[in-house]
């Protein structure tokens, strides 16, 4: 018998063969509104850098300019958002705040694309969340929200406000969305809106204030989210608002949508 050895197969012939190729295979997370992401670094094997990549998917901590397309938002005071981290430790939190439209990538590197990820909406179980309401100062002196505007006064024809109509447990989120006019959100029925500045209770309140921008009743020069409330209770009378630069010459108020029924839910026979 002769005598033989089993190698590992490289030789100078399989070295210059082609190597195949590939590609990087993104993590994927499905999150829901709400709910937060909490990102970790376990072990030592290797220093991860850590970014997000799809601009505007998140909006960084400290940042005074917010997208109003963002649905990230971070929450943390870690301060390694962004950086190479060498031992094990928490990297970082996001809060879901909106929910996801489009796919945001979240590359997670130790060299470029070497690892990534993304995150996208959860799949619906049971009855879906009711959709927020975005309304949006501009472009131009005007209100806009789910194809509806409000329309500024001419000297035959007074303002005409927008109308958005919303139930309990919906969300008005209001954004400032005009890259070349001023504008801001206010209310002109107080008594119906409860504002994180309030000290007394208000018991006739429909709205409560739910963010902690600080924009609301003061002129933005620059597109970014101005406000969000949450409509507590059944609509009887309608809070009114108008916007801080323009006044009454662009207004909206907010009414009780028009009943449904069950018809939703039934099923046909």
């Amino acid at each position: 018998m002769m005598p033989g050895r089993v190698g590992n197969g490289k030789s100078a012939e399989t070295s210059r063969l082609p190597q195949p190729t590939i590609p990087a295979k993104p993590l994927k997370v499905a999150a829901k509104k709400g709910q937060t992401s909490s990102f970790v670094m376990p072990t030592r094997t290797l220093p991860r850098h850590f970014l997000y990549d799809a601009e505007p998917g998140a909006v960084e901590n400290g940042h005074r300019s917010r997208s109003p397309n963002a649905v990230l938002k971070q929450i943390d005071d870690f301060g390694l958002y962004g950086t190479d981290v060498d031992t094990p430790q928490e990297l970082a939190r996001f809060e879901v705040i909106q929910e996801y439209r489009h796919r945001s990538r979240l590359p997670v590197h130790c060299a470029p694309r070497r690892h990534g990820g993304s995150c996208g909406k959860a799949p619906a179980v049971g009855s879906a969340a009711l959709p927020e309401i975005t309304i949006d100062a501009g472009p131009g002196r005007k209100w806009k929200s789910g194809g509806n505007e409000s329309t500024p006064a001419t000297p035959t024809i007074p303002a005409k406000p927008l109308k958005v109509a919303a139930k309990k447990g919906q969300t008005l989120v209001f954004r400032h969305a005009d890259p070349n006019l001023s504008h801001g959100i206010f209310f002109t029925t107080p008594s119906l809106v409860l504002l994180k500045t309030d000290t007394k209770p208000k018991p006739n309140a429909v709205l409560k204030q739910i963010d902690d921008f600080g924009l609301y009743g003061t002129d933005v020069d620059t597109p970014q989210e101005l406000a969000r409330f949450e409509v507590i209770q059944d609509i009887a009378t309608a809070p009114a608002f108008q916007c801080t630069v323009h006044l009454a010459d662009m207004a909206g108020v907010v009414e009780k949508a028009p009943a449904v029924g069950s018809a939703l839910f039934r099923r046909s026979r």
